[in-house]
């Protein structure tokens, strides 16, 4: 959902968490990090059988099929199956905020549906498979465009939530992350925070959720 943005000092936001978003946060970073520890542990295993075939066989060619079973192929499979993780980790804590509208609605200067998907004002209706597919494809086209497989999965997975939002990453972000200023960064997030000229509380909860994450 594209909104206007104009940037205010961070004021004290601490009256918006309560016990159920720090429920949420925890959660959402325990099932995270147990999802990576065991996809870790079962890429490590295969990698070690194939690297032993690959040893004992010099060429090894999958049965009836064409892939070839080598370093580089197992290092594209690898990435594929961690960026499967960040892009659906991203999808989740997007639809936290963007919420599913199954037909078009007035959003601020543009109609929308799905979730705060730009749409035609006569669409008839879009289902949730279908919206988290263009979810996805949007997710896919931010990390490609600012080359967010640099950073940490929790950085990049909050700057996707954050840009998916706000529509663009300011200039400062690289050079934060670059130098470790973390806390400087989450308060420049923290500052998006206001739309239609005035401060909106599900964006200030959104900004401390993000910045949670990392």
């Amino acid at each position: 959902m594209k909104v206007p943005i104009r940037i205010i000092k961070d004021s004290d936001n601490d009256s918006f968490i309560n016990k159920y978003r720090r429920e949420q946060k925890r959660l959402a970073i325990q099932r995270h990090k147990l999802i990576k520890s065991a996809f870790i542990s079962i890429v490590s295993l295969l990698i070690f059988f194939q690297v032993i075939n690959i040893l004992i066989t010099p060429k090894v060619v999958a049965e009836n099929t064409n892939f070839e079973i080598t370093p580089e192929n197992i290092e594209r499979s690898d990435k594929l199956m961690f960026d499967h993780i960040v892009e659906e980790e991203s999808f989740k804590v997007i639809t936290k905020f963007e919420w599913y509208h199954d037909k078009p609605y007035w959003d601020y200067s543009q109609w929308s549906c799905g979730y705060g998907m730009r749409c035609s004002k006569n669409t008839t209706w879009i289902t949730k498979e279908k919206s988290k597919q263009f979810v996805i494809e949007r997710i896919k086209k931010i990390r490609d465009k600012y080359d967010l497989y640099k950073y940490d999965d929790d950085i990049e997975i909050a700057l996707i939530s954050f840009i998916y939002n706000i529509w663009h990453l300011p200039e400062w972000t690289d050079r934060f992350i670059k130098h470790n200023y973390i806390n400087a960064l989450k308060n420049k997030m923290k500052q998006y925070n206001c739309a239609w000229g005035k401060q909106l509380r599900w964006l200030i909860i959104r900004r401390n959720y993000e910045t949670s994450l990392f």
